[in-house]
């Protein structure tokens, strides 16, 4: 299992892009990857085609208990994606008011934390 995580906080420095060629790349040699769209512009989602209407993103699984991270997996031709929302920059205020001591996570704690409850279940091989 590996975990890659793409950070920045400037805009317009290929994030989107590398991440999404790391993992199309991945998934064209068989591997299982996930994609989790962190970012409030949902440029990653945008691509991947996948409309968030009525279905479970990012911002659903780090602010409510009602969710697993499978519960947010969604299929498109690069591999799986967690969809954005952008609703992600109120996260860290509204997991505030969850009962639990984890209240101020980073993106990338965020994004490895739901990575890793993955693997875990053997969802994702990277």
């Amino acid at each position: 299992m590996k975990t890659i995580a793409i950070c920045n906080h400037k805009g317009g420095v290929g994030k989107t892009a590398l991440s999404m060629a790391i993992a199309e790349g991945l998934h064209r040699k068989g591997k299982r990857t996930l994609l989790v769209d962190l970012d409030q512009q949902m440029n990653a989602t945008q691509q991947a085609k996948i409309d968030t209407t009525d279905e479970v993103t990012v911002y659903d699984l780090l602010t409510s208990f009602d969710y697993t991270a499978k519960d947010g997996i969604k299929h498109f031709d690069g591999g799986d994606i967690i969809p954005g929302d952008v609703l992600v920059s109120n996260a860290e205020s509204d997991m505030a008011k969850l009962d639990t001591r984890l209240t101020m996570l980073a993106d990338v704690s965020m994004m490895t934390m739901i990575t890793q409850s993955l693997i875990a279940r053997r969802h994702l091989d990277w």
